[in-house]
């Protein structure tokens, strides 16, 4: 009776095997085991170990192995009862949703492959309240500075560093009154420079600073001279028809100056190999021309991108955004 109770007892204790409760035959569908590591940081290397048991007594032997892109460690270790999958994946700076597989066929035919997942959320581990960071449109005239106060919120085992990314130069935006653990906020000074203001908050999450984020900061420095329209934004149905957008630039102060001249192409059009800018002095006003060469290389969806920055004789400077598109049609 006591053989008889052991043998019973080892019986219905290899029933219970993870992963290998029951049996209805051979099946296509991989067995699913997973791991989900929840909210995790950026630049993560995560590893999670499966077990994968033998099934009734059978000794169950690794036919091959199929990582998923994206799978950072795929060791197996046999042992005296199955193996040992170690399964990894590394978070990039991207944050949402990410994860990896790895499909492991074997010997038996009753279960013949095994998929395992591994899941994980990856968060900001900084967080900067409120967002969108909006200065609003701000009048040079009548409002020289203004503060935005802003909150962080640090997730990471070291203080973070900041800076301001900005292809004006010198940038109206600068940081000010520091405390990474808590607070901070940032200052807009107006300077002699009109538009909008193209700067990002730039957080590193490292020393090395190979992980950061980039938080777009909004406003609209707005003075006594304008453009209208204030961004050159066309729609081009074909790159072989004659094509010209333009704004013109006028003041509202006569007693500004208003000889320009253009300072400095940003973007796409800094390559002048397709698109030639020409500033056309009115008298009271410029128009700001923006044409199409001959023999270009444009194609339909074709995108140009950036920026004409230009310079009154009183050193007044104002950014005039270029969206031009062709139509994908």
């Amino acid at each position: 009776m006591r053989i008889l109770a052991v043998l019973l007892l080892m019986a219905v204790t290899a029933m219970f095997y993870v992963g290998f409760i029951s049996y209805s035959g051979p099946s296509n569908t991989p067995t699913l085991n997973g791991h989900d590591f929840g909210d995790v940081l950026p630049n993560q290397e995560l590893t999670h170990t499966f077990t994968l048991k033998r099934r009734w007594f059978r000794r169950t032997n690794i036919t091959r192995v199929t990582p998923s892109c994206g799978c950072l460690i795929t060791v197996l270790h046999p042992t005296n009862w199955g193996w040992l999958l170690k399964v990894g994946l590394r978070t990039d700076m991207v944050v949402g949703k990410k994860s990896v597989s790895v499909l492991v066929e074997t010997d038996d035919p009753s279960r013949p492959r095994y998929r395992f997942e591994l899941e994980c959320s990856v968060t900001n581990p900084v967080s900067v309240t409120p967002l969108p960071i909006d200065f609003g449109v701000i009048d040079s005239s009548t409002e020289f500075a203004k503060s935005l106060p802003l909150t962080v919120k640090n997730n990471t085992p070291r203080l973070p560093t900041m800076e301001i990314i900005d292809p004006t130069e010198p940038s109206p935006v600068t940081i000010r009154d520091t405390n990474l653990d808590s607070v901070f906020s940032l200052s807009l000074q107006t300077p002699m420079i009109l538009g909008p203001i193209s700067a990002k908050l730039r957080i590193f999450y490292n020393d090395a600073r190979s992980g950061f984020q980039d938080i777009p900061i909004r406003g609209v420095i707005m003075g006594p001279i304008q453009a209208t329209p204030f961004e050159i934004r066309a729609i081009w149905n074909s790159t072989q028809e004659p094509f010209t957008a333009a704004t013109v630039v006028s003041r509202s102060n006569p007693e500004i100056g208003l000889g320009m001249h253009v300072d400095s192409l940003q973007g796409d059009l800094s390559n002048p190999d397709d698109l030639e800018v020409n500033l056309i002095d009115m008298g009271d006003a410029a128009r700001l021309e923006i044409k199409l060469k001959p023999g270009n290389r444009w194609t339909k969806g074709t995108q140009c991108r950036g920026s004409v920055l230009l310079v009154s004789s009183e050193g007044l400077r104002i950014v005039i955004p270029v969206n031009i598109t062709v139509a994908p049609f």
